[in-house]
């Protein structure tokens, strides 16, 4: 093999790695753009799919089991209730339990912030996602009530829980099963 062939072969690996580099490096970053964009459609419907749950059975006197997709990587559902929400100067320190279990959910109401529903990941992050004026975590008085919030963790893949329709809103259960 002359010299000149032995360049030209070197050229031709350096043109094949090349290439494939850019195909790898764009792919990937394709994918990405992909899952990312398939994230937000399932977080759009999984609003959705939680305010038709809400609009469902707010009028109704009966209990509903509920379960909406779990969206993309979050592990957790978390909502508060919208009285501490609407009257936090009233909250003052009573539910400790949410400052202990989010300070962004326990900022966000302290501060008069409307966002009452959040998706988690433990940890990592806080997403507020909406506020409903109709939700209520527990039937008691707020400054009687032991927690004015309720997270649901994910379970193969959904968010299991009990709405109550009270009339005006709903009361928001932890699935016990």
């Amino acid at each position: 093999m002359t010299r000149r062939a032995q360049v030209q072969q070197v050229f031709v690996y350096l043109s094949a790695i090349l290439v494939i580099g850019f195909v790898v490096l764009f792919g990937y970053r394709m994918v990405d753009k992909i899952l990312d964009q398939q994230c937000e459609v399932s977080e759009h419907s999984f609003m959705g799919s939680l305010e038709d749950a809400i609009d469902r059975n707010v009028h109704a006197q009966s209990v509903t089991d509920v379960a909406v997709p779990a969206p993309c990587k979050y592990q957790q559902l978390c909502f508060v209730d919208a009285r501490v929400v609407e009257g936090s100067s009233t909250f003052n320190n009573i539910d400790n339990s949410l400052k202990a279990t989010n300070a962004v959910m326990w900022g966000n109401a302290m501060d008069d912030i409307e966002w009452n529903v959040y998706l988690l990941i433990p940890g990592k992050e806080t997403k507020p996602i909406m506020f409903d004026d109709r939700i209520t975590t527990t039937e008691k008085p707020i400054g009687t009530a032991e927690k004015a919030h309720l997270c649901i963790n994910a379970s193969l893949g959904e968010f299991v829980f009990w709405v109550k329709g009270k009339g005006d809103g709903v009361y928001l259960y932890a699935d016990e099963r």
